[in-house]
């Protein structure tokens, strides 16, 4: 659930605590590795995974990854992008690994190639929240604002709680001078926050 709410302090809390109760390695690991990067503990989530054994093609593209967020929060983008691509190679269906690359895209301010990847990906998996956040901020930049707030509503109806496509919604109201609409997405986020 914590790492749903993408509170990775919690979520390593409460993982710790199952590895100290003698969960098996497989229950815990590599969401312990999540949980790090999302806190911006990159070293440490390398060091873990270094340590980590995986099981199977899903959980080996996913800590390849895990490894790609931690590399890149690092600054450390050739790594990342290795990483990212062995874990798309390994498993296709790697929502992660996409993601990965657009976001390294961003980094390098390649705009126009972030725009056409991540609208394959929404092709691909146009359910994902993260996905509709990134191409509804890039909407937003180039001043297509309908089409950012039909991006960002959508990664709303899809998790209520998650509040960063609420904020950027609240943003592209105030862009486009819905004063109400964005008092309403503002409401909405201080409960999702009070809420967490």
């Amino acid at each position: 659930l914590y790492l749903d709410l993408k509170n990775g302090a919690a979520a390593e809390k409460e993982l710790r605590r199952a590895m100290e109760l003698g969960a098996e390695p497989a229950a815990w690991s590599l969401n312990l590795a999540e949980a790090m990067v999302l806190q911006g503990k990159f070293s440490d989530a390398l060091d873990h995974l270094d340590q980590t054994t995986v099981l199977g093609a899903q959980e080996e593209s996913r800590a390849m990854s895990l490894r790609g967020q931690a590399s890149m929060g690092m600054k450390q983008l050739e790594d990342a992008k290795r990483f990212f691509e062995q874990a798309a190679q390994i498993d296709p269906g790697n929502q992660d690994a996409g993601l990965g690359t657009i976001m390294l895209m961003l980094a390098e301010k390649k705009f126009d190639q972030a725009k056409a990847a991540t609208d394959q990906y929404l092709a691909k998996f146009p359910e994902n929240v993260d996905g509709l956040l990134i191409r509804g901020e890039l909407h937003r930049k180039d001043g297509e604002l309908t089409e950012a707030s039909e991006r960002l509503g959508r990664a709303m109806e899809l998790d209520p709680r998650d509040i960063r496509p609420v904020l950027a919604h609240a943003t592209t109201m105030i862009a486009v001078d819905d004063v109400e609409k964005a008092k309403a997405d503002l409401d909405r986020a201080d409960k999702i926050q009070k809420d967490l």
